[in-house]
């Protein structure tokens, strides 16, 4: 164990004398690569809505409850919310 902990350097003893802290912080350097994954997967151009809502018929739903607007029920059978109707 000692001789992975030299391997390791500064990091290691750091690891081995605050291992709940360790954690905490892998834990949080996950979720940061995770969301800006997630962040930079979306496809924020809604340039082809306009095609799609052509070639799949989609009409506007009224709206329903909370929501400011109901989306559009298009003939594969989904609703669809457009990014930029969440505003």
């Amino acid at each position: 164990m000692k001789k992975m902990i030299r391997w390791l350097g500064k990091s290691g003893q750091y690891i081995y004398k605050n291992p709940l802290e360790a954690v905490i912080i892998l834990f949080f350097l996950v979720a940061i690569v995770k969301i800006s994954s997630l962040y930079l997967s979306v496809d924020s151009d809604d340039g082809h809505w306009n095609q799609f809502k052509a070639e799949h018929n989609c009409v506007e739903r009224p709206s329903q409850g909370v929501k400011p607007n109901g989306g559009w029920l298009c003939d594969d059978g989904e609703v669809h919310y457009r990014w930029r109707q969440q505003r």
